[in-house]
């Protein structure tokens, strides 16, 4: 998974370095973009030591560079495409730091501990699976609704104002996912405590992101 996230990282800040270098007349530009992707490899290989704090601290710098009164940068519109990558890169590491622990699978963390190693370890498609029923407005409402108190399908429906065929595609994602169970006998559904502790990785990595 930092692999991924490595890679990923790296395509964010080349993909707009490359863009900004093509719009941009300033004479600093190759020496400034250059800075900065060496900066961005050092973060990567902090991150390859779960030295979260110090990836962080060092972007946090290069954002401080580049919006301080002596900034070398002479074209405004490079140096807030270089904010808008480095700020994308931020919010992958929050991503992987926060949600990390939160993660389950099958009742089971899917993230361990290798004492040989000291490295944390999972694989990313269990993450994929794990994240994927998430990245939905809808199912989060849905998870803080039954964080709150069980609910019916009824209720759930008429509470979102969505038809029932779409919220049942909602639900089942969510029930797979093992974030929500389903009690027949009172036709109610609620919470399960893989669903809390996604909903508490997700309320943390939103206040990390600011």
């Amino acid at each position: 998974m930092r692999d991924i996230l490595a890679e990923e990282g790296r395509r964010t800040i080349g993909s707009s370095l490359s863009q900004a270098g093509q719009s941009s007349d300033c004479n600093l530009k190759a020496v400034c973009h250059q800075e900065i992707a060496l900066k961005i490899e050092e973060a990567i290989e902090m991150l390859k030591r779960e030295d979260q704090d110090g990836a962080m601290d060092l972007l946090d710098g290069i954002e401080t560079t580049i919006c301080s009164d002596s900034s070398p940068c002479l074209d405004g519109d490079c140096s807030a495409k270089a904010l808008e990558a480095i700020h994308d890169v931020k919010a992958l590491l929050s991503a992987y730091f926060t949600l990390r622990p939160k993660l389950l699978q099958g009742g089971k963390e899917i993230v361990h501990f290798n004492e040989m190693t000291h490295e944390v370890e999972f694989s990313s498609q269990d993450v994929e699976r794990a994240i994927a029923p998430l990245s939905n407005s809808w199912r989060i409402t849905i998870l803080r609704m039954l964080s709150k108190n069980e609910r019916s399908m009824s209720e759930i429906g008429k509470a979102l104002n969505m038809k029932t065929g779409h919220l049942q595609f909602h639900m089942r994602a969510l029930k797979d996912a093992g974030y929500i169970t389903s009690d027949r006998r009172r036709r109610t559904y609620s919470i399960t405590i893989r669903g809390e502790r996604a909903i508490n990785g997700l309320a943390e990595l939103m206040a990390s992101l600011g």
